[in-house]
């Protein structure tokens, strides 16, 4: 249908805005799908990753607080999370629970498991960079994604694998991909 169209444009067109460094426009394009579609979680959790990586924890948290006690949502919680810690509020031991549970039954998958989602939590919530890079570096021979990258080079970058940041830097140059979240990252460490 023509809204469904609309809908994939305008996440296209935010995406590309928001790798491009125009954060404006993608944050009105996200808005304008949840304008469009507002049980869109798929448009909610790149809205919240991306007020996220902007530094906007309390805006985030508007957009996840309806996915506290939703357990059926690991990526959302795990947002969730990082957004309260950002923002510096409290963390109910419920959410925490809930997390670590479905972390724990992820975890007994092995390697079949979304190593996306455990990179995520390895690398934002645990803290172990080790694990969350060994975990993106899984994903990441999986699918290329830009957000896939993004988690990759932060997890390299957080656990001093410069291994991984050279080979990401020579897959960037291959592909051309351009991507200011992932410069940012790349250059953050260059200055340490």
């Amino acid at each position: 249908t023509n809204s469904t169209q609309q809908i994939e444009l305008l996440l296209t067109a935010a995406t590309t805005a928001e790798r491009l460094g125009f954060t404006d426009r993608a944050e009105r394009y996200y808005r304008a799908v949840l304008t469009m579609n507002p049980q869109s979680l798929f448009t909610t959790l790149r809205l919240s990753a991306f007020l996220l990586h902007q530094d906007r924890p309390e805006a985030a948290l508007e957009l996840l607080r309806p996915y506290e006690n939703n357990a059926n949502d690991l990526e959302a919680q795990i947002l969730l999370l990082r957004a309260l810690q950002d923002a510096g509020e409290p963390i109910s031991e419920t959410l925490l629970a809930s997390i670590d549970a479905e972390i724990e039954s992820l975890q007994r998958l092995g390697n079949e498991a979304p190593q996306k989602l455990l990179a995520q939590y390895q690398l934002y919530i645990a803290e172990d960079f080790a694990a969350a890079e060994r975990a993106a570096s899984l994903n990441w021979a999986l699918q290329k994604e830009p957000g896939d990258t993004l988690l990759l080079v932060s997890a390299a970058v957080a656990s001093g694998q410069s291994q991984t940041q050279q080979e990401i830097q020579r897959w960037l140059a291959q592909t051309g991909l351009q991507d200011v979240r992932i410069q940012k990252v790349m250059s953050e460490q260059e200055v340490l």
